[in-house]
């Protein structure tokens, strides 16, 4: 065998693996030269273990041919003058399409010399290719011994120009071998290439479209040079506005080239060069940036006719060229699991944002609306706007039948609708993303839905001088957006147009001070008062900039600058800026799909100016569920954010109404003091510190009479790991259920990274989770462990004597501190964006406390109520399995 072997590609080692159907260690052992496929397929010195391991699985899994396509030892006679010659044997393969025979294979045993003075393997497999019973002659004929592989021309007996394919070129060579002997594109010789004429219905649902997808990332991931993630998008993406620019032709009358036949007339590249060309040029003409004069489709023709004999038979997109509904869904889920979490970007789910703009209810007016978003990322809030105002338009220009349906544009209102739609398209519309790849998605992802994709550009939205022409300031009525999360803009890294540093743009980029005499924040505008900041931050700022005086800012911000106290002058700052419209806390998981694991709110704010002042009161809302599932459950939850819309709509308009999600907080009530001690001011905006179920859980606990702050009755202890952890037991937790177990792992050894511990929990231990708290995460250390370690994430809660007893017994504190109304406590006192307790936080809350006899009683009952649970549980288990066996009875007459 050859000792030159091609570098192993990305993916080689599973596909070569999934040929042969052997272990990917196996496989990359060959790869690299380590094994023979003699080795790795276990092949005996026979022409039969040729055919069995090595002809048959390549022809199966990497050629696309099934078990009834492979003829093995076929019975052939072929004339010899005027006898006829039978002919045969152990090591022929006829290969057929659609019972046509494409292609004969001579093998021989591993290594086994094809051209002998006793052997000429050649020969032989064109001796077969001629054979009577093969009609029409195979296209072409083989043969191998693995170590190397001939292909032949029949008709002129000529070697392909690839061939021979060495064993350690398999790989290498595999597409062409794949354009020249996959079923898919091989055709029998004598017989043309025919299709019926392709009859396309439009796609039915997002299963369907999503089936689609799948199957044309499937082709490219199967491609020698396979093309996953975002290189899969990338050429998926412009092979889906080939097909949509087809299919718009075809719904104008005009042909739909995207076609198998059409390829097959035109010659091979037509969809990577004509009909790739003719698209740049459309999009070049309407002045859309989405593909570049020198972008190049990168792939080879035999992935994409796969691709093009997958979606042919479908419409993308109705009579008026509008994609369908299950298109541009699918579409909007493949690029948010493309991109999800690159740089702190986790694009907005379409309930959400839907849900905004709903809230601001845009309307054309009379002069048109003009709306931003400064960071677009797939340009979700753009492409919800350009919806609703495109129905608009298209209703304003359409006339209305007697019955009141609407009638199609006549010649003169479409021509008007055109003009206005143009406008929209091109100067109403503006999103700026700072990933160039991100941008051109949303310019796709607005041309896919319609054509509001004219206004997306590529830059840092926060350099002020760069983008002033796109970005007038204080030109938009409208700005909409969801801003990286935790995602830094540092001293040094954005410079504008001028040389300066961008941040010195922005005044929440320079550090606040509170002057406790002023009662009030001040910063000086210095080079050395300029800090590196969050970008969630200076996106409230750049909304500001760019509104018209009484223009809307709805903008998704993590909780931390609702409540953080380090946050207090963004705060500070939306209260002089803004008028606060609205505050909806979304629940945990709200980004969850995206891979975003935090508390956020959405932000509806009206920019001040003369005559636009706060009014007396401000719309909030907390939603639970937003409509799907998350974790393991399967039950789709209710969607809370329909509910809050209708709620917000009633108090815009002045209308009573009471709701489980939303209420009013008086703008009195928000909090605006200063704690000298802690030097922190307080003037939290988070729905749930307003809430009215945190203030009735805080009343019924004071109407107790035993209310107590948990300072007072426990203690916050701490036993330190010193010297080599191991000395302290091999265990540490990992994590504590719901249900308050402990589960623990052991560690591996004094090099093991899970070694970071920093305390030492004993039996007995209240352990109580940092980050968790919030989910009711409570545990007790179990008696049958002596000592266990944990890092800085638990603390150890110790019950506090009075007369020679515990204040408090340890399982009633661990019922209070998982029971639902102190759970709701909890998530509305602890600040940030992931909601961790502070010891002295915690300290301060209160919970009731009553006497050792009255907390025994609530255990007992605790633990009564706990253990019926558990004998319902095992009693339908029994129940369930009693059924079972009675059914199993009357199927087989008799117990079994």
């Amino acid at each position: 065998m050859a000792s030159a072997r091609p570098v192993a590609q990305s993916g080689d080692t599973k596909r070569v693996a999934e040929w042969f159907g052997i272990p990917e260690s196996d496989a990359q052992d060959w790869l690299i030269g380590n094994k023979t496929l003699e080795n790795v397929l276990n092949l005996s010195p026979s022409e039969d273990a040729t055919i069995t391991h090595f002809i048959v699985p390549f022809l199966r899994r990497a050629l696309g041919y099934s078990v009834k396509d492979i003829d093995i030892k076929p019975h052939l006679t072929r004339n010899a003058g005027r006898a006829v010659k039978q002919m045969g044997g152990q090591s022929d393969v006829v290969v057929r399409k659609h019972d046509d025979p494409v292609f004969v294979i001579e093998a021989k045993s591993y290594g086994h010399a094809l051209k002998s003075a006793t052997e000429d393997a050649e020969g032989q497999a064109y001796d077969y290719s001629q054979a009577n019973e093969l009609k029409p002659k195979p296209r072409f004929y083989l043969d191998t011994n693995v170590v190397e592989t001939h292909i032949y021309e029949t008709n002129s007996r000529k070697e392909l120009p690839f061939s021979p394919v060495m064993e350690n070129e398999l790989v290498s060579k595999f597409v062409e071998m794949q354009k020249w002997l996959s079923k898919k594109r091989i055709v029998a010789l004598g017989r043309r290439l025919s299709y019926a004429p392709v009859v396309r219905a439009p796609v039915s649902d997002d299963k369907e479209f999503g089936h689609l997808l799948l199957n044309c990332q499937n082709e490219m991931r199967n491609a020698s040079k396979s093309k996953t993630g975002k290189d899969a998008f990338t050429e998926m993406n412009k092979l889906l506005f080939i097909k949509l620019y087809e299919d718009r032709r075809e719904r104008e009358g005009k042909e739909n080239r995207f076609t198998l036949q059409k390829v097959e007339a035109e010659g091979e590249n037509y969809i990577g060069g004509t009909l790739f060309e003719d698209l740049k040029t459309h999009y070049r003409l309407k002045n859309v940036p989405i593909f570049r004069s020198e972008d190049k489709l990168e792939l080879d023709d035999v992935i994409v006719n796969g691709i093009v004999e997958t979606l042919q038979k479908k419409f993308l997109v109705d009579e008026e060229g509008k994609v369908y509904p299950p298109v541009a869904h699918v579409y909007e889920n493949f690029v948010s699991t493309i991109f999800r979490g690159e740089n702190g970007q986790y694009f907005t789910p379409r309930r959400i944002v839907d849900f905004m703009v709903d809230m601001v209810g845009p309307s054309w007016g009379s002069e048109g609306l003009r709306c931003v978003d400064p960071a677009c990322g797939s340009g979700g809030f753009l492409l919800s706007v350009f919806t609703i105002l495109d129905n608009e338009l298209r209703q304003r220009f359409m006339e209305k039948t007697a019955e009141g349906n609407w009638l199609p544009f006549n010649e003169a209102s479409g021509e008007e609708y055109d003009r206005v739609k143009k406008s929209l398209c091109e100067e109403m519309l503006v999103g700026f993303d700072n990933e160039d790849t991100i941008a051109k998605t949303a310019a796709m992802n607005l041309s896919v839905h319609g054509d509001g994709s004219t206004g997306i550009h590529y830059g840092d939205s926060l350099r002020r001088i760069a983008f002033e022409n796109e970005l007038k300031e204080g030109s938009f009525k409208l700005a909409l957006t969801n801003p990286p999360f935790s995602s830094n803009a540092d001293l040094g890294t954005v410079y504008d147009l001028d040389g300066t540093d961008a941040l010195g743009g922005f005044e929440l980029a320079y550090i606040h001070r509170y002057d406790e005499e002023k009662h009030d924040f001040e910063w000086t505008k210095s080079e050395e008062n300029l800090r590196g900041r969050d970008k969630k931050i200076l996106f409230i700022e750049r909304g500001y900039q760019l509104l018209e005086e009484g223009g809307t800012l709805g903008i998704i911000v993590d909780d931390g600058v609702l409540d953080n106290p380090t946050e207090a002058y963004v705060r500070d700052f939306i209260k002089k800026k803004f008028n606060i419209k609205a505050i909806v806390s979304l629940p945990w998981g709200a980004f969850h799909e995206q891979g975003a694991e935090n508390f956020t709110s959405i932000l509806l704010l009206q920019k001040k100016g003369t005559g636009i002042t706060q009014g007396p009161e401000v719309f909030m809302a907390m939603a639970e569920n937003l409509g799907e599932s998350y974790g393991k459950s399967t039950k789709r939850l209710p969607n809370d954010l329909k509910d809050i819309l209708d709620d917000y709509r009633k108090f815009k308009s002045g209308r009573s109404w009471l709701s489980k999600f939303s209420f009013i907080c008086k703008v009195s009530d928000l909090l605006n003091s200063y704690d000298p001690v802690t030097k922190q001011v307080n003037n939290r905006l988070d729905p749930k510190f307003y809430s009215p179920r945190r203030l009735a859980i805080l009343k019924a606990i004071e109407e107790t009479g035993r209310a107590r702050p948990i300072s007072e009755v426990v203690d916050f202890d701490r036993e330190e790991v010193t010297g080599d952890a191991n000395d302290y037991g091999s265990k540490f937790i990992d994590r504590i259920t719901k249900g308050g177990e402990i589960q623990y792992e052991v560690i591996g050894g004094s090099s093991d990274p899970k070694l970071k511990k920093t305390q030492i929990f004993r039996k007995g231990d209240l352990v109580v989770s940092r980050i968790q708290l919030k989910n009711a995460i409570v545990g007790v250390v179990p008696d049958d462990i002596d000592e266990i370690l944990a890092t800085d994430e638990y603390y150890k809660l110790v019950p506090k004597k009075e007369e020679g007893e515990d204040v408090v017994l340890r399982k009633y504190l661990r019922i209070v501190l998982t029971s639902e109304p102190f759970n709701f406590l909890v998530n509305a006192t602890f600040t940030g964006q992931y909601g961790r307790t502070a010891e002295e936080e915690l300290g301060r809350l209160k919970i009731p406390v009553y006497d050792l006899p009255t907390q025994r009683a609530i255990v007992g009952k605790y633990d009564e109520s706990m253990a019926r649970v558990k004998s319902l549980v095992e009693e339908s288990a029994s129940t369930e399995d009693q059924l079972m066996t009675d059914i199993s009875t009357d199927v087989f007459k008799k117990p079994l």
